[in-house]
């Protein structure tokens, strides 16, 4: 079987880097008063856009594989009854300084009354692999299989096992 191989957008992974580098590169050389040691914000563009890379999903073998920049997950097809799409929602408050705390949705004990004014909804897309007793073996961003890339997905991984359950 021919490895299927999912990976994210090219447009994420490398035009919004080379255009955040060249913005750097440009303020730097048409600002006088910039230090030079601000070219060392150039590494954050460039390791961006190695982890969107190096990040992708691969289906060979009966087997089902997360790969990231550093580390990665797989398991085998057979053990795996159920792949779910799931949308996770948080809460984010922004404080007086402007930085972000991260609460998830629900309920909350705290004597702390939140200020809906300050707050902001968060939605992630996340693809979860489950087994047949609903256990996680791991889970993704829903953004590497994509919606052009779904039915692709959808035919390698019950090509592997027509058991599976893809929703």
């Amino acid at each position: 079987m021919q490895p299927q191989i999912f990976k994210a957008n090219l447009l994420v992974s490398v035009v919004i880097p080379i255009i955040i580098a060249v913005v750097i590169v440009i303020l730097y050389f048409t600002n006088e008063s910039i230090p030079a040691w601000t070219l060392l914000l150039l590494i954050v563009p460039v390791i961006f856009s190695a982890a969107q890379l190096k990040t992708k999903l691969v289906i060979e073998n009966d087997v089902l594989r997360y790969e990231k920049l550093i580390g990665g997950n797989e398991v085998s097809l057979d053990n795996v009854s159920e792949i779910v799409t799931r949308e996770i929602e948080t809460i984010v408050d922004r404080n007086q300084h402007d930085s972000h705390n991260v609460r998830p949705s629900g309920l909350s004990f705290s004597s702390n009354q939140r200020n809906p004014v300050n707050q902001e909804r968060k939605v992630e897309r996340l693809v979860y692999v489950l087994d047949a007793s609903g256990r996680t073996h791991f889970s993704f961003p829903a953004g590497i299989i994509g919606l052009k890339n779904r039915q692709n997905f959808i035919d390698a991984v019950t090509a592997a096992n027509p058991n599976i359950i893809v929703s």
